[in-house]
């Protein structure tokens, strides 16, 4: 019962767990959302995630909860404990971090302030080498408005900006008394092991312009990283990758590729990549958070669920399906003006262009639902570059095509032709590469 629901919700946690939206835009659609929710009278489940990269880059990052990927005895068990019910609710979809909490490397915090009608709660953190993930909650205690933590970041006791890599965030209403009551992450990594363990997070409610203040401190013993050099390739279809390493943390599990740069296909997106162990046991990607950075244009890093408190005999790393388009066809260019499609990755999946004031519309035609928003960067012929205020995708299982919405105020400063950059196609290449990593 409810499997093609359970599929659809899978397949939108992989779309946005990569998806590139300015932070404001997101935080005034969830909160229209939320409104909008209430007054039909349905108490949302709301749920948000949006990342900060060190370069201030905002990166929609929506976690749907799904079921239990670990023993259903111990999360069972788990949530019988008084306060690890919503940290649970909160990880139940990540074997590697409710791996950490059963083997004792959850570390309570419990410090609490009080702010504009909202009392805001560090419960506790799980941390490695690599970054750390908080567990925070929000409780209203006026009434009358949903609370929402925005414009986190991250200092030194002594006032300056941590230099972490990346900090996502997830809020999830869990509160069956009061829908305003809500719990949440914070994950943050950084690009190296870090030193400093004391740490000041800096945020504010969506209802107040004063910024708050909470100091925290990070154990100070973390588990040692694990290491495996590879330095194998493997290849889809023509496409050589080089898988140079893999890390394995307590948090997630890192896998860095260097794709070949005469490659004739440029490739968007690791669609199935999964770990297996002997004896079957799988690790997948993350799905409620950052599932992949680059650091060129040739070489990126995914993050797998960490298998980091399993001991397997063997481990394999298993790669099948990728998006992938022809490298020169890894642009759509169009005429705004005259509303045309100039360019294109073959098959004719794009058609019918609209644009209207600070929308660009267009349809993907597709046999089934592709749930990637499509475009990343915009580029006009004046070499103006602009990034969507908003990103929209709706309407297939009413017309059999995908309507596709582009807001940005900026469209009407780029001159024709302008270039889209793809961030995901639904174009494939596969096969059945299988690496030993241990």
């Amino acid at each position: 019962m409810f499997e093609k629901e359970e599929a659809k919700l899978n397949t939108f946690k992989e779309k946005y767990s990569q998806e590139d939206i300015p932070s404001e835009a997101l935080d005034d659609a969830i909160f229209t959302g939320f409104q909008k929710a209430k007054a039909s009278g349905r108490p949302p489940k709301a749920v948000k995630r949006w990342v900060i990269s060190a370069a201030a880059v905002a990166v929609l990052l929506i976690s749907l909860i799904g079921s239990i990927r670990i023993s259903p005895a111990f999360a069972q068990y788990m949530t019988s404990i008084p306060g690890m019910e919503k940290i649970v609710e909160l990880i139940r979809d990540d074997k590697g971090m409710m791996s950490a909490i059963k083997n004792d490397h959850y570390h309570e915090i419990g410090t609490s302030v009080h702010h504009n009608g909202v009392k805001i709660t560090l419960d506790g953190i799980i941390a490695d080498q690599k970054g750390f993930v908080l567990f925070y909650t929000l409780e209203d205690q006026d009434g009358g408005r949903p609370a929402a933590l925005q414009n986190v970041r991250l200092k030194t006791p002594d006032g300056k900006q941590a230099d972490y890599g990346s900090l996502s965030m997830s809020n999830d209403n869990l509160s069956d008394q009061d829908e305003y009551d809500s719990s949440g992450t914070i994950e943050v990594f950084f690009e190296e092991p870090y030193e400093t363990k004391e740490f000041v997070l800096h945020t504010r409610l969506r209802s107040s312009a004063e910024e708050v203040e909470i100091q925290f401190t990070v154990p100070e013993e973390l588990p040692a990283e694990k290491t495996y050099e590879i330095n194998k390739e493997i290849v889809l279809d023509g496409q050589r990758i080089n898988v140079l390493d893999v890390t394995v943390n307590p948090i997630r599990t890192a896998i860095k590729l260097k794709e070949d740069s005469d490659n004739a296909k440029k490739i968007l997106a690791y669609e199935d990549v999964k770990l297996v162990d002997e004896r079957g046991e799988t690790w997948g990607k993350i799905m409620n958070g950052v599932s992949a950075s680059r650091t060129s244009d040739h070489t990126r890093t995914i993050y797998m669920q960490s298998n980091y408190f399993h001991e397997p005999e063997e481990l394999y790393l298993l790669v099948n399906k990728l998006q992938a388009v022809n490298r020169n066809e890894s642009e759509v260019v169009i005429d705004m003006e005259e509303e045309n499609i100039l360019k294109q990755p073959d098959g004719n999946k794009l058609r019918n262009l609209q644009v209207d004031k600070g929308a660009l519309k267009v349809e993907l035609h597709t046999e089934k639902e592709f749930y990637y928003s499509i475009f990343s960067t915009i580029t006009g012929a004046n070499g103006k570059q602009i990034t969507a205020k908003s990103s929209m995708q709706y309407g297939y299982e009413e017309r059999g095509f995908s309507q596709i919405e582009v807001i940005s105020n900026e469209l009407s400063e780029l001159k024709s032709p302008v270039s889209l950059e793809l961030a995901f196609f639904p174009e494939w290449i596969e096969g059945k590469e299988k690496i030993q990593v241990k």
